[in-house]
């Protein structure tokens, strides 16, 4: 029914794609709120791997020849207290090593193909700002993992409800990869409060194509800016996989930024996101801690060693093994009677 009105909603607007005064979304904004809150909810549950792959072509860097270099990023959620550890390679040689687990945040550095850690800085604060992670572990967490449900800087019901866009065309019918979406084109609002890139210029125009089947999320996006000495375009694909519970869990995140200077001088930086992420209960935090990198722990820091799964399969080995001796020695004892004496 939700599907239906929005259709007969959409099929109702003006289509016309000349600087209408700009439409609304009546359902939309609701629905896509609706699926964002019950995916936030969902997101301290996941755990997983992300894997960052960048390739950038700059002329003013490498002599314009490609430069690609690696982050990986391994999140791990447990009730009040997400794990985090993060390996970047870089083009230089260098590899560092951001943790965080609830006793601290720290980060670490060293040349690559050297055995030797080096602690760049450590902080006893659980979920710690760190100068390497946007935000807290937590907030970084979310943003990693919910990308497919961010437009322009804001979460989606967010976005679609400012004022910095004017939204000229819906098509609630679209057809792409077999299927039907939904598909909203939209140009900045120059009354609004106009979203702006971090690199300066002014939002020009762009679509976003929603997902009905899969809370409303981004399956495909493009923006595009105007700057004072070019143009940019940036185009964002997302993959993702439904699970049993009905959430579109995020597979894969690809982002190509490309434009042209007003001298002709071209530029592209391109960023994908693998991410293998799943449901977790109660992860081990040793590998996320400074023994884990052959580096003593601090002072006055504890971790309960808790004993180990084979320890316990032992343990009830034997106790069962007791048992069976027991019952059948007595088994045995009840079948001759008691002994004459």
């Amino acid at each position: 029914m939700e599907r239906l009105a929005l259709l007969l909603v959409a099929a109702a607007l003006p289509n016309q794609g000349v600087d209408p005064p700009g439409l609304t979304l009546p359902g939309l904004p609701e629905a896509a709120a609706t699926a964002w809150e019950r995916y936030r909810q969902f997101i301290p549950r996941l755990q997983g791997t992300i894997t960052y792959e960048f390739s950038t072509v700059d002329p003013g860097r490498n002599g314009g020849l490609p430069v690609q270099w690696r982050v990986v990023k391994q999140v791990r959620q447990r009730p009040g207290a997400a794990l985090w550890r993060e390996k970047k390679e870089s083009p230089e040689g260098e590899e560092q090593v951001v943790l965080t687990n609830r006793q601290y945040s720290c980060s670490l550095r060293r040349r690559t193909g050297t055995d030797q850690w080096l602690l760049e800085q450590i902080v006893y604060q659980y979920d710690a700002r760190l100068p390497e992670l946007d935000g807290t572990v937590s907030e970084s967490i979310q943003g990693m993992t919910s990308g497919h449900y961010v437009l322009l800087g804001d979460y989606l019901p967010d976005a679609l409800r400012s004022d910095a866009i004017r939204i000229i065309r819906v098509d609630p019918a679209y057809s792409m990869e077999g299927r039907t979406f939904t598909r909203i084109e939209h140009t900045s609002n120059p009354k609004g409060g106009s979203r702006k890139p971090p690199d300066g210029g002014r939002l020009r125009d762009g679509w976003v194509v929603l997902d009905p089947e899969a809370g409303w999320c981004i399956r495909e996006e493009v923006r595009r800016y105007v700057y004072a000495d070019g143009v940019k375009e940036s185009r964002n694909w997302f993959d993702y996989t439904i699970n049993t519970s009905g959430y579109p869990i995020l597979r894969q995140h690809r982002n190509i930024t490309q434009g042209q200077t007003d001298g002709g001088a071209t530029f592209r930086f391109e960023v994908v996101r693998h991410l293998e992420l799943s449901e977790s209960d109660d992860p081990p935090e040793w590998e996320f801690t400074l023994s884990a990198f052959g580096l003593p722990e601090p002072v006055g820091v504890v971790w309960e060693r808790r004993t180990p799964v084979y320890v316990w399969l032992l343990v009830a080995a034997g106790v069962l093994l007791t048992l069976a001796v027991f019952f059948r020695w007595l088994a045995r004892r009840l079948c001759h009677g008691p002994s004459e004496g």
